[in-house]
């Protein structure tokens, strides 16, 4: 069995100004991101920062974002969120700089 890295009391220490349920989801990605690296053969030196990169890319303490839409439930768990919409400024790839305010939602 892997042990996994990375509780709640361990976020701030990569990523600061999360809320209680970002914070969750942080530890929740970042543990998944892990567990998966090593099951295909990583080893810690590889697997952690890998892991704490993506939990910082996906969990922004800015972005506020619409989830009312949909949740898909895992068959253990509180469920698991799509962020369909993030309201913020981003840029894509193929678009260029976009802004996408509430009231585009």
């Amino acid at each position: 069995m892997i042990e996994i890295p990375w509780g709640i009391g361990d976020v701030d220490k990569h990523k600061k100004g999360l809320s209680p349920a970002q914070k969750k989801q942080w530890v929740k990605i970042a543990n998944s991101v892990y567990d998966r690296c090593i099951k295909d053969g990583g080893d810690d030196a590889k697997c952690a920062p890998m892991a704490i990169r993506i939990a910082n890319s996906k969990v922004t303490s800015e972005m506020r974002t619409f989830r009312y839409v949909t949740q898909l439930k895992e068959t253990e768990g509180d469920g698991l969120w799509y962020d369909l919409m993030p309201v913020g400024k981003w840029k894509h790839r193929d678009y260029g700089d976009l802004q996408i305010t509430e009231n585009d939602i």
